[in-house]
């Protein structure tokens, strides 16, 4: 996706504020956690390089702290943080293993 590093934190938030509507939820928890979330989740990838479980939990934890924050309830936001932190890191594997299939192709 391209776009400046907020850009990016904005398009998360709209869909995590939808994904947080759409189970009842708070839009605007939905869309803080996801926000914030992307923005410092390269922080947290610098520290759990070697451990992608551990990273997804942290992430997962980071977003369900900032949705009671919000909206005073963390389970509107948890379970849709995963599931779409779940579901970035598979097209982000998806999209490597694409682009490493393609160089070898090349060669």
């Amino acid at each position: 996706m391209k776009g400046t590093k907020e850009q990016k934190a904005l398009y998360h938030a709209l869909v995590g504020g939808i994904m947080s509507k759409l189970t009842s939820g708070d839009f605007l928890a939905g869309a803080s956690a996801t926000a914030i979330n992307k923005l410092v989740i390269g922080e947290i990838e610098k520290l759990l390089v070697k451990d992608p479980a551990m990273m997804q939990w942290l992430s997962a934890l980071l977003g369900g702290v900032i949705s009671e924050v919000v909206s005073k309830t963390q389970k509107q936001v948890l379970v849709p943080h995963l599931v779409l932190r779940r579901i970035m890191i598979w097209i982000r594997n998806y999209l490597q293993n694409l682009d490493t299939y393609q160089k070898l192709k090349r060669k």
